[in-house]
């Protein structure tokens, strides 16, 4: 409050903290905008949960080495770009990118021994955000041509990579053998049975 107070602001606090990550973004746009999407949203809930209902939540739980799946990990992470001459991954309780520098780039993610998907899906998202950030100019850091426009559309990179790209059909059917090379476990699920699991759907509080 405080910050938000010395920034300025119009109409709500909120107005000024949103300004550092999605500039020219207002609360009463968001409220509008959410207010539009929750009953698309609903809607959509129901019948996906109902096609999700067969799909155990543990489907694809087995036995995946911490070793093995860090080298999964980055043989996908390479394969949509990720430049790991000018970045790395490394272990944390929750996954995040960050950039230390033009040719710094820090990917983080944490691991679940019987089940893969945490540690890669948080890989692919963050990557996702990386490759932006390798993708930015180098000689303009630290001026705004040098920096993302916004975390909208940083957040739009990651996620395209996490959902859009990699639990598609299409995906396991690319990564499948390499994902059995690393992993024993997943030689008894199908590329279809793989990206049915990874897409199922169940009501949280989130």
């Amino acid at each position: 409050r405080r910050m938000a107070d010395h920034w300025g602001y119009a109409a709500c606090r909120y107005d000024a903290l949103l300004e550092g990550h999605e500039r020219g973004a207002r609360a009463a746009d968001l409220t509008r905008l959410f207010a539009d999407l929750r009953p698309a949203i609903v809607s959509v809930l129901g019948p996906a949960a109902e096609r999700s209902r067969g799909i155990a939540e543990d489907a694809l739980d087995g036995d995946y080495p911490i070793a093995a799946q860090q080298a999964f990990n980055r043989e996908v992470a390479g394969a949509i770009g990720f430049d790991f001459n000018a970045g790395r991954i490394d272990t944390t309780t929750h996954p995040f990118c960050t950039g230390v520098g033009p040719r710094d780039c820090r990917l983080t993610t944490r691991y679940n021994e019987r089940d893969f998907t945490q540690s890669f899906y948080g890989v692919l998202h963050e990557a996702g955000h990386g490759l932006y950030d390798q993708g930015l100019p180098h000689e303009h850091y630290g001026t705004p041509l040098g920096r993302d426009i916004s975390m909208g559309i940083h957040e739009s990179q990651s996620r395209l990579w996490e959902n859009h790209v990699g639990r598609t059909r299409d995906f396991w059917e690319h990564w499948h053998g390499p994902a059995c090379r690393h992993f024993a476990a997943l030689k008894k699920f199908s590329p279809e049975h793989i990206a049915r699991a990874v897409n199922r759907v169940a009501p949280s509080f989130i």
